[in-house]
């Protein structure tokens, strides 16, 4: 839970989450909310961006809230049929309850949003690199002690403190180099334990030939297809794009910086899929109006006439290329190190 607040620092908000309802039935345009319950719901502001755990919990939470979720469909779709029933997502929102006492404007404004979903689905797909960050946690404010210096004993006072958590997320990639290690990333819905089948294409054939799947490692094994477990709403492969060593990763490096001419580069999506036996696999394509870049593993200098260089380093790359962009901002190729 991510905020992002103005003259609050030092202040503790406390939350409230709410579903927010469908209209039992179209004609009816009054709805109540409902509240989620969820008790470690303060949230210190020690600075202007804070982050907050919050864990969703099983199904049997959500019950209640997801009782009301079957309704008519749209007045405009049945016209005199009412008794067609559809199942919508859960929506659940943030509410201030203390807002009044802090003086926050607007105190009936409905904060983010987040989805939960009825059914199993891939929900997307995306390269990242794994990241940690210390956030406040889903637990209760732990109590503050000092020593007292008569006695030297800890005394308990009343000033409490949120607990901390490291938390892992994966940041989403738009490129990377050959050679590199990336996380293969799908977000998934009601498929935990569950496994996740992903393969790489480009759009247009440079790497491999067309319409098929390009190699990539998977623990030290090339493979076309690469398999993840869904574990906590997250399918996850950690894929290597060749290895510096093998001639695959040669191959690529040719065709991707030859001795002549400009360097390349390679334009991939993904088509996942989850692994049932008594499902027909169809595969769902992702990134495919997003590419994921290829590039070769070369450092690329920028050489400015007013003399600032710039420096964009790929991954672990032991090659350069080296360009000069004159007082006209026209580039020109000086050459490059291998």
């Amino acid at each position: 839970m991510y905020l992002k607040t103005l003259g609050l620092t030092d202040k503790t908000l406390e939350t409230l989450v709410f579903d927010k309802d469908i209209h039992p039935n179209p004609l009816l345009l009054v709805s109540t909310d409902d509240p989620i319950a969820w008790k470690n719901n303060k949230i210190k502001i020690d600075k202007r961006d804070v982050i907050k755990q919050f864990k969703v919990g099983n199904k049997k939470r959500y019950e209640g809230a997801q009782a009301d979720e079957k309704a008519e469909e749209p007045l405009f779709k049945t016209l005199i049929d009412f008794k067609v029933k559809s199942t919508y997502d859960l929506e659940l929102y943030i509410n201030i309850k203390n807002g009044e006492a802090l003086k926050i404007e607007n105190l009936k404004q409905k904060y983010g949003q987040l989805n939960l979903y009825t059914d199993e689905k891939i929900l997307s797909v995306f390269f990242a690199k794994k990241e940690e960050e210390i956030v406040q946690g889903d637990a209760p404010y732990q109590p503050v002690y000092i020593k007292d210096k008569k006695t030297g004993k800890s005394i308990k006072t009343r000033a409490k403190k949120p607990p901390e958590t490291k938390v892992q997320y994966y940041e989403e990639l738009g490129q990377g180099a050959i050679g590199q290690k990336v996380q293969l990333v799908a977000s998934c819905a009601n498929l935990d334990g569950k496994e996740v089948l992903f393969k790489i294409f480009e759009k247009e054939p440079l790497l491999g030939a067309k319409d098929t799947a390009i190699g990539v490692l998977q623990n030290g094994a090339e493979v076309t297809e690469i398999k993840a477990l869904v574990k906590d709403g997250y399918a996850v492969a950690e894929i290597e794009l060749q290895k510096i060593d093998n001639a695959k990763y040669k191959d690529w490096d040719k065709k991707l910086d030859p001795v002549t001419g400009n360097e390349k580069t390679s334009f991939v999506y993904i088509k996942a899929t989850r692994k049932e036996v008594d499902i027909p696999i169809i595969d769902r394509v992702f990134l495919k109006d997003n590419e994921f870049k290829i590039k070769p593993a070369t450092h690329i200098y920028k050489i400015y006439s007013s003399g600032k260089i710039e420096k964009y380093q790929r991954y672990e790359a032991k090659k350069g290329r080296y360009y000069y962009i004159d007082d006209k901002n026209m580039t020109h190729f000086l050459g490059k190190i291998i």
